[in-house]
């Protein structure tokens, strides 16, 4: 019954294994290409950030095919870490920020430049919403500037991104190579997150950028040194808007929009305890609106912020999208390297003069049929009534993840434990008085753990 748990809360996860695709990201790719007919024409595609492999199988599928009419495509992955093998795909383990892993990929294409670029890439997210914005968008700009290395004139480019505080100057960024570059959803994206009880919703702010304006230019600078709106955006459990404030200067703090907002009025009327919003640490703890602890000491407070930043990323992930950037057309003269510094947050009064093609905001399009499964509902686990359910692993498991040991030696009873405490027996006249050490633990047989640990390094092969 554990097993399918998971299988009735996602919907996609369950069609991937039955699909054979390694992960349920495998379906954003398949919606994005019924969207904008990616694979039209391609015979050269790259994926970066690849592990665990479902958009590489993808390419595979709709590219290679089963015949071999198509086997003069090439598609290469590309990924820091360890990836089981795929049919037809070409694996490099590098690094998408260095020159020499850009060489390789176009050594494998022989000399010829790609077709399609293609990117899912994203960081290990820690609940802080700037800090994550920030690494997603240097992610974003290492494979940018790997791709003006591998990809030709004309070619198409497509990686993740969140709609945050820089989003614009991304988006402009972007249109200095690729004059038509678009922001979609696909339907499979999730948006709700699971882990803090009787919560409504949570609320964050985001910079819009705009050109500095003729009166009062200061006002809108904010603390990243460019202009913008402060947008106030609170959504539900399913990442949908529920309330939007756009009439601040970016100098104005997002708790001060709150304060001010109806939002704010609406909550404080409501009977104390009928539910909660979540907010970051920049807001003020209110009776309806929780914040994160200041440190994550002592264990409760530590439980209570990670379910605090795990319920959050709802409103993040209300903003996660992809960039589908077509027509690859590079500035004339533009070098490639590998050391723009187009998100180091150092903008210049310069940059921030752009006007035209340069300070635009894209069309933002949801992407995949509306009557698609959603995936932030539960479904039944018989959907065929003419087909019964029976459970499906994964595809592919990890390979030699980091919580590997840690998992094993768990699933074998092998971590120390705390002695439970026992109650203190009286001696008996006669006996030698009995010593306990203070703090013992009670670890495995010495033996049985290196037994245990010489099997798992063993490898699959030295596992049952």
């Amino acid at each position: 019954m554990g097993r399918s748990s998971k299988d009735k809360r996602d919907i996609y996860y369950r069609l991937a294994k039955e699909e054979g695709w390694r992960a349920r990201s495998a379906f954003k790719l398949l919606q994005l290409d019924e969207e904008y007919h990616l694979f039209q024409g391609v015979s050269r595609a790259v994926d970066l950030c690849a592990a665990p492999g479902s958009w590489s199988q993808v390419l595979s599928r709709k590219l290679k095919g089963d015949g071999a009419k198509n086997s003069d495509v090439k598609i290469v992955a590309v990924d820091l870490q360890a990836m089981a093998p795929l049919p037809g795909v070409i694996q490099i383990q590098g690094d998408i920020t260095k020159v020499s892993t850009a060489q390789e990929i176009i050594r494998h294409f022989e000399g010829q430049p790609a077709d399609l670029v293609v990117c899912d890439g994203a960081p290990d997210v820690t609940g802080l919403h700037d800090i994550d914005e920030y690494i997603q968008a240097q992610l974003l700009l290492a494979a940018l500037n790997i791709t003006t290395h591998v990809l030709k004139k004309g070619g198409t480019f497509v990686a993740k991104i969140f709609r945050g505080k820089d989003v614009t100057l991304l988006y402009s960024q972007l249109r200095i190579f690729f004059p038509d570059v678009t922001c979609a959803k696909p339907r499979s994206s999730r948006n709700s997150s699971i882990g803090f009880p009787n919560v409504i919703g949570a609320v964050d702010c985001t910079h819009v950028a705009i050109c500095a304006p003729r009166e009062e230019p200061q006002v809108y600078r904010n603390r990243h040194r460019f202009y913008s709106i402060n947008v106030q955006a609170a959504c539900d459990h399913q990442g949908i808007f529920t309330d939007l404030v756009a009439k601040f200067p970016g100098s104005v703090h997002d708790a001060q929009i709150f304060t001010t907002s109806g939002l704010n009025r609406l909550l404080s009327s409501w009977p104390e305890g009928r539910g909660w919003l979540l907010g970051d640490r920049g807001y003020p703890l209110l009776p309806y609106l929780l914040t994160p602890y200041p440190a994550d000491e002592p264990a409760d407070r530590a439980n209570y912020n990670q379910a605090h930043r795990r319920t959050r990323m709802v409103i993040k992930r209300a903003f996660e999208a992809f960039a589908v950037c077509r027509n690859y057309c590079p500035p004339e003269g533009y070098v490639p390297n590998m050391s723009n510094p187009l998100l180091d947050h150092c903008y210049d009064v310069d940059f921030n003069q752009l006007e035209g093609p340069n300070r635009v905001i894209v069309p933002f399009l949801a992407c995949g049929d509306l009557s698609a499964y959603d995936s932030d509902r539960t479904y039944p686990l018989q959907l065929d009534p003419e087909k019964q359910y029976s459970y499906v692993p994964p595809t592919q498991p990890p390979i030699h993840p980091p919580y590997e040991e840690a998992c094993f030696l768990k699933k074998h009873n092998l971590l120390s434990k705390e002695p439970t405490p026992q109650p203190q027996q009286p001696a008996a006249p006669g006996d030698p008085p009995q010593q306990q050490e203070d703090g013992a633990l009670l670890p495995p047989c010495e033996d049985e753990l290196v037994n245990a640990l010489e099997e798992l390094s063993a490898g699959p092969g030295g596992r049952g």
